[in-house]
């Protein structure tokens, strides 16, 4: 789980979606900024559209911010990110998901 200082506010969620750079991959794309002398912080989108059902949608999310709470440590500190699962994320294994996540953070220059 994300602490508090690691989850995105809606102000900032608003900024990104206004602002970001988009990163793309096959079942993930990633929207983000990067602001000086601020940590790092994520949230993680899933669309009513990729799963009707809130159970699927949550658990997607729980796989993605797992993925990252992982990866902390290797990520730069001021890039807030937002990440949008598409409906490939549905099918695909919790250790292909892992990967590509970790391509686009490399991508993005957000993995040391």
């Amino acid at each position: 789980m994300l602490s508090q200082k690691r989850r995105l506010k809606k102000d900032q969620i608003k900024k990104i979606l206004k602002r970001g750079k988009i990163f793309n991959g096959r079942a993930i794309s990633l929207k983000t900024i990067f602001v000086p002398k601020e940590s790092s912080s994520f949230a993680v989108i899933v669309s009513s559209k990729i799963a009707k059902k809130a159970v699927k949608r949550n658990q997607l999310k729980r796989r993605g911010k797992n993925i990252i709470f992982k990866k902390l440590p290797f990520l730069k500190e001021g890039f807030l990110t937002i990440v949008f699962l598409k409906k490939e994320s549905a099918e695909m294994k919790f250790s292909k998901l892992e990967e590509e996540i970790k391509i686009l953070f490399l991508k993005a220059g957000i993995l040391n």
